[in-house]
């Protein structure tokens, strides 16, 4: 089965860069500026979309972490 699918698993992206491996378990709260949460296919900009990997998130998790 060649298809991607990812579940109940989020999507993860730090500073707008998918990390597919991440978890919002790898950073610590100080490292953080902000977090947004988009809840299914049509609920997430399309910057965080992914057509090429065939699959509707059930959630996208954005990260972004202070500069510095």
């Amino acid at each position: 089965h060649s298809s991607m699918s990812l579940a109940g698993d989020p999507i993860i992206y730090v500073d707008g860069v998918l990390r597919p491996t991440w978890t919002v378990d790898s950073f610590v709260s100080h490292d953080l500026e902000a977090i947004e949460v988009y809840h299914g296919y049509t609920q997430t900009p399309g910057e965080f979309l992914r057509p090429s990997f065939g699959l509707r998130p059930c959630a996208v998790v954005s990260i972004w972490t202070r500069p510095g």
